[in-house]
């Protein structure tokens, strides 16, 4: 006797445990009984619980219903042969004239810039050492020149023994100064009595003298500088007046 299956009806081959038509595993019963659970389930299609009958009209079904496929692009066949080349190489973007120019100008003044501020950064640097180097060679010498005597070979001891004693008493007020260039050291001041003098030193014989000297703006012969007017500031006394 046939054999079908007890959830679809489908006639089954002598042996299956498989439904063709279904793909349940299913239990094989008689031809009669089979027949009876076919012949009440296949009245009616199987469905959902409930279902509207409106959705059921509007739902097609999976045979019905349309595939959807996206579309591709297609490109033509030369790009796609340079797209996946690999010795393509993206050509560089033009740059217009106008833009080009600008940008060379620009380039420029830049550089400009930076050479005006380096130079400026080497002239301000060069003057501070310079001006360091100045301040240092006139303090060694105006220090040297002031704690420096002269021997006038009198028998007689003066009252001061070198040039910043005996200058701080002769003058009233004065300078000292230093020439960077000539390496001399000078001086420049108005004494008690009211003559203005403009004296200066150098070396003779290993010991600091007065090389030139001016007073009141007349050049005193070189023989007579140390013995007839350094000698006198030499051996000048301080002037004390009440306040």
């Amino acid at each position: 006797m046939a054999e079908y299956c007890t959830y679809c009806g489908m006639q089954l081959e002598e042996g299956a445990k498989l439904c063709t038509g279904c793909g349940r595993i299913v239990g094989i019963e008689n031809a009669s009984g089979g027949a009876a659970r076919y012949t009440q389930r296949s009245t009616q299609a199987p469905r959902r619980v409930y279902e509207h009958p409106a959705r059921a009209q509007r739902q097609p079904t999976q045979a019905q219903r349309p595939v959807r496929q996206r579309p591709v692009q297609q490109r033509p066949p030369q790009q796609r042969m340079q797209a996946h080349s690999p010795t393509t190489q993206r050509a560089p973007r033009q740059m217009p004239e106008e833009r080009a120019v600008r940008h060379k100008k620009q380039r420029k003044s830049s550089k400009t810039k930076t050479m005006i501020k380096k130079t400026v950064l080497t002239v301000v640097i060069a003057g501070a050492v310079i001006a360091a180097v100045y301040f240092v060679l006139a303090f060694v010498n105006i220090t040297l020149i002031k704690h420096s005597g002269y021997d006038f070979d009198v028998p007689m001891e003066l009252e001061q023994d070198n040039y910043g004693d005996a200058v701080d008493v002769y003058f009233e007020e004065g300078s000292w100064s230093f020439n960077l260039f000539t390496f001399t050291v000078s001086y420049e001041g108005e004494a008690h009595n009211g003559d203005k003098y403009e004296m200066s030193f150098g070396n003779e014989d290993g010991e600091t003298v007065v090389t030139e000297l001016r007073v009141n703006g007349k050049k005193i012969r070189k023989k007579d500088i140390m013995t007839l007017y350094i000698m006198g500031m030499f051996n000048s006394v301080e002037i004390k007046t009440d306040k």
